[in-house]
């Protein structure tokens, strides 16, 4: 009886000693989750000012090599990408997470988002293209799809599009597949461009007179460069004679020059007396009734 009772004393003291035992192994798992958590949330605070840092000197980097906006929007994109999923796989190393299983996450979670964007992934690429190849640049005056009634400036080319701003400075944005396999006039490429200004004058008119009266106002125009005018005449059509002018003006004063010169050849060529014909069209009305008469008497 003695040593049943020892038994079972010894019975409840192991049993209690597992309870202890258990009790510790749960506070411990507890206390060594949050100094994970604890260390995961500072390895985030200082990482963003660490990437924040870094990305800065990286921007400034760009700036002194003097690489295009377009450019620096991408590398920095990039940039920043690459900083975060190091960023998130330390985290996920202090949290237990094993790395390889982050890696196949992600290239699932790629693959399926490349699987479902296959046409942003074209804009995408077409984006690394202009910005590699430099057709088009911020700040540029360019004439898209070869359409003159439709100029434009180079605001910002992004990652899947490319914005520009029109005549009225509302925001046109085109994606980048579009911009890329379009046929683009750049206006800006050596930082100055000819305005080209086309006058119809009648066959009756002083031609040379014309196209001295033309030059004379090109070269007083606030917006030309006085350097290189040319006047030619261009067509002879069908009830006028074409005088071309051109002239250098800054890409920005493109459309102020055209306008601007078209309006004062108007008022002088008026002055002149130069005629600038417009299409016409002449009827003849004739009388049938005398018509009939002289008709019949002629068959008398």
């Amino acid at each position: 009886m003695d040593e049943y009772t020892k038994i079972q004393e010894m019975a409840e003291e192991i049993k209690k000693l597992r309870e202890e035992i258990a009790t510790e192994t749960v506070q411990f798992q507890w206390f060594d989750l949050f100094k994970r958590v604890a260390a995961a949330i500072l390895i985030f605070i200082i990482g963003m000012y660490i990437i924040r840092f870094l990305r800065k000197l990286f921007h400034n980097f760009l700036i002194k090599k003097n690489s295009s906006h377009g450019f620096r929007h991408f590398a920095d994109v990039a940039f920043k990408i690459g900083l975060y999923i190091i960023l998130l796989t330390a985290i996920a190393s202090v949290l237990g997470i094993e790395t390889a299983s982050i890696a196949a996450l992600v290239a699932s979670i790629g693959l399926t988002i490349g699987l479902a964007l296959q046409g942003s992934l074209s804009d995408l690429a077409s984006g690394i293209l202009l910005v590699t190849l430099h057709q088009i640049r911020r700040g540029n005056y360019v004439y898209l799809a070869g359409n003159k009634d439709q100029f434009l400036e180079v605001d910002e080319i992004r990652l899947f599009y490319t914005s520009f701003l029109t005549v009225t400075k509302s925001r046109l944005y085109i994606p980048n597949s579009k911009v890329l396999n379009e046929k683009i006039e750049n206006l800006s490429v050596i930082g100055k461009t000819k305005v080209e200004v086309d006058i119809g004058i009648s066959y009756a008119s002083d031609m040379k007179q014309a196209k001295k009266i033309m030059e004379k106002i090109l070269m007083e125009n606030e917006y030309t460069l006085s350097e290189e005018i040319e006047i030619f005449i261009k067509n002879l059509e069908d009830s006028s004679v074409t005088i071309t002018g051109r002239a250098w003006v800054m890409p920005q004063d493109y459309l102020k020059a055209k306008f601007s010169i078209t309006e004062r050849i108007k008022e002088i060529y008026d002055e002149e007396g130069i005629v600038i014909p417009y299409p016409q069209m002449d009827v003849y009305l004739q009388n049938t009734e005398s018509k009939r008469q002289s008709k019949g008497a002629e068959e008398l």
